[in-house]
């Protein structure tokens, strides 16, 4: 391999004038290009968290992230910017590092699939279309601009690769030792790298057989050096860091945090929800992918499969794999690309030597007008370079972007003195309010699930929350929430105000002592608010309507990811307006989100969210008997996100109302293919065949619902309906 390169740089000194470009100028601008447009200080969703962790050396949600964490750690003493500006600009060397080794693989590839004498002039103008063009790419600049992991990933993967193939071009095995290595620290950056396994051993087992399971067990002994990266987890976390999430301190929960256990149900849950992977699928194909790829790049992934097929059949294979697996892992949340970027990384590689190969044919890049193509290449290339950033810019900038950083700030600020507040998605906000930016240290934050889920997450304990009274033993046969109510008591007891973020309202449990106080946030009352006056909501829709006019100054609309938090704050906020008999103030919050983020708003939605805007507007109108609303809203709902159970039973519901029966059985049987013992879609079949007087169906129906419920007032509510239908039966007879 070395000696053919040595051979075509000396062939290129006697070219026509020719010229080919390198990889340092273009990753260089790339890299100037993302540092200018990343974010100033905090992100969205687990940008916060990630700042948090790198600047306390403290363990973020599964399944880890160690190698992440020590490595950014060192850019928080870098005198710059603010401290998660200054992990940010990890991400963007590592994009850059990461295009780099595209650039360098690609031109490997190419000499790899030549079967004549190759042409580095083709192979680097094909590798810097590639690499400007997935630079440029949106999800590709969004990662490398942000407090995230995935560039660091990609970077892994291209060093794993360029290694391998340089094993076996003939450099030694030291090569592949060293891949191994890399291969372990990247473990304990992504754990998804664990699904490559398969790929990378069919390259090396197939590659060279004889003497494979002398180098598979010294492969074994680097990797695994490599991953001790992880015994950080079990260190640290026996030292109680401030951010510690799922205390993986003995080997138990050591082996659920790296495994993930706590999310086991999301596991390929696209493809383990049957019909719905199809749809997944057409999604992918029909709006992912043409985001990564422009009309030309198709044909060319062909070319460059086929001709590194006829020479390195395991490369194919082994890329194949390495491609499939995070499609199919991530397809759920298409589309999003951010979990496709490996696959499309190494499907861009062989792009990349499709288009190598297509120059070589055209032979544009020697001759006597080598020289006169070269410069047409770097003009497009230029032009196609700031025509991008020209396009793209205003969009992708988030060098001004403070309201990630602002837009909960208020929330936090205004609590009473010596405050506790208990948050789910907000933690990580809250936590780097306290841990980074040191406000309002006197408040103790504390997560929801820590009391809801201890099993997977940190529990409460006196140790952490020193400041907070902890009832003992807390956790021994609790069911849902009542840990959290006796928490809530004992400290409302010690007159400490509480704050709630709007979460699982709707399972009763606590919005009947909860008012709005700030922005978004409710604070629990010592006696149960039975009635909320007029003001109290004119009130709360104010500052809602306050806070939305000052962020839509700020780029409100602008924000991809702000939708999430709205949705997920203001869904229960909805209801609590529903359950203290204000439909209409329910209403018109969900309108507000629809009107936002819909698709008469910024459009950024996910049609699953939409779909669940649309469900809750149906059952507000159900519950005020306007049925025909409510149909047209449920039937939205199902169209959105037709594998909706929830969906199905409500529009079933409304059907029943309304003495459409045979629509009505039809919604509810879809209900219970889509959810088997669903108790509500049960209950509402035993109604309708109450209503046909078929009174064994019915009651049959009754029984399964019993059988399924949990909710212990809705069981006693069902038994009564059995009771009911038992005497009428009796006298019918």
């Amino acid at each position: 391999m070395f000696c053919v390169e040595k051979t075509i740089v000396a062939g290129q000194s006697k070219a026509a004038g020719g010229f080919a470009p390198g990889p340092v100028l273009i990753c260089l601008a790339l890299l100037m290009l993302y540092l200018l447009t990343a974010l100033p200080a905090l992100g969205w969703r687990d940008n916060p968290e990630f700042a948090d962790t790198s600047y306390t050396l403290g363990i973020p949600h599964p399944a880890g992230f160690p190698t992440y964490t020590l490595l950014t750690k060192m850019m928080t003493f870098l005198p710059v910017g603010s401290l998660p500006f200054r992990v940010t600009i990890f991400a963007s060397f590592m994009g850059a590092a990461a295009l780099f080794l595209l650039f360098q693989l690609i031109r490997r590839g190419a000499v790899l699939g030549s079967v004549e004498t190759p042409d580095s002039r083709a192979s680097a103008w094909a590798a810097a279309v590639i690499v400007v063009l997935f630079g440029l790419s949106g999800t590709f600049w969004t990662n490398s601009s942000e407090t995230e992991v995935y560039t660091l990933n990609i970077f892994f993967l291209g060093a794993v690769m360029t290694c391998a193939l340089r094993w076996s071009s003939g450099g030694g095995e030291a090569w592949l030792y060293a891949g191994a290595l890399i291969y372990g620290l990247a473990a304990g950056n992504h754990g998804t790298v664990g699904f490559y396994l398969p790929g990378l051993l069919a390259y090396v087992f197939l590659h060279q057989p004889r003497g494979a399971w002398r180098r598979f067990f010294l492969m074994l002994f680097f990797f695994l050096v490599g991953f001790s990266v992880y015994l950080y987890l079990p260190v640290r976390a026996s030292a109680n860091p401030a951010f510690d999430f799922g205390h993986p301190a003995d080997l138990k929960r050591f082996l659920m945090h790296i495994t993930d256990r706590k999310d086991a149900g999301d596991h390929f849950s696209g493809v383990r929800q049957g019909p719905a992977f199809l749809d997944y699928f057409l999604i992918f194909v029909s709006q992912s992918v043409p985001r990564a790829f422009w009309p030309l790049g198709l044909p060319l992934l062909a070319a460059g499969i086929w001709s590194i097929w006829r020479v390195d059949r395991p490369l194919v294979a082994a890329l194949g794999i390495i491609c499939i697996f995070p499609i199919v892992f991530f397809i759920k949340w298409v589309p999003n690309g951010t979990g496709f970027l490996p696959a499309y990384y190494f499907i861009l590689f062989f792009t990349g030597v499709g288009l190598a190969w297509f120059f070589q044919r055209l032979k544009i890049f020697t001759g006597p007008s080598a020289r006169f193509f070269s410069f047409l290449m770097a003009g497009v290339l230029i032009v196609v370079f700031l025509g991008s950033v020209w396009l793209k810019y205003p969009e992708q900038n988030r060098s001004t972007a403070w309201l990630p950083l602002e837009t909960f700030r208020n929330d936090y600020e205004n609590m009473a003195p010596d405050a506790i507040s208990i948050v789910g998605v907000l933690w990580f906000h809250q936590r780097a309010y306290q841990d980074i930016y040191r406000l309002r240290e006197d408040v103790s934050i504390v997560c929801i699930s820590d009391m809801l889920q201890p099993e997977f997450f940190n529990p409460v304990t006196p140790e952490r929350f020193p400041r907070a009274v902890v009832p003992p033993d807390p956790y021994a046969g609790a069911i849902y929430g009542e840990y959290i109510k006796k928490f809530v008591a004992a400290n409302l007891d010690q007159r400490r105000d509480i704050y709630w973020e709007p979460f699982d309202l709707e399972r009763g449990c606590f919005y009947p002592n909860l008012k709005p106080e700030l922005e978004f946030l409710f604070k629990f009352t010592f006696e149960p608010v039975d009635k909320l006056p007029p003001e109290a909501v004119r009130d709360a829709l104010g500052r809602l309507k306050e806070k939305v006019k000052r962020e839509i100054e700020e780029g409100f609309l602008n924000e991809p990811s702000l939708h999430v938090y709205y949705t997920h704050m203001l869904f229960p906020y909805a209801f609590y307006f529903q359950a203290h008999n204000r439909p209409e103030a329910a209403y018109a919050l969900l309108g507000f989100v629809e009107e936002m983020f819909g698709p008469e708003g910024a459009n950024t939605i996910r049609p699953q969210d939409l779909s669940r805007i649309n469900i809750n507007l149906g059952v507000l109108r159900l519950n005020q008997n306007r049925f025909g609303e409510a149909i047209k809203r449920l039937q939205q709902a199902a169209r959105l996100n037709p594998y909706d159970h929830y969906a199905w039973s409500n529009l079933g519901q409304a059907f029943l109302r309304v003495g459409r029966l045979d629509e009505a059985q039809d919604s509810f049987s879809e209900a219970l293919r889509l959810a088997p013992g669903y108790p509500e879609a049960l209950y509402g079949l035993g109604e309708l065949y109450e209503r046909r007087r078929d009174w064994d169906r019915a009651e049959d129906y009754y029984q399964r619902s019993l059988r399924s419920m949990s909710d212990p007032a809705v069981r006693e509510k069902i038994n009564n309906r059995i009771l009911e239908l038992k005497a009428a039966r009796g006298v019918s007879k």
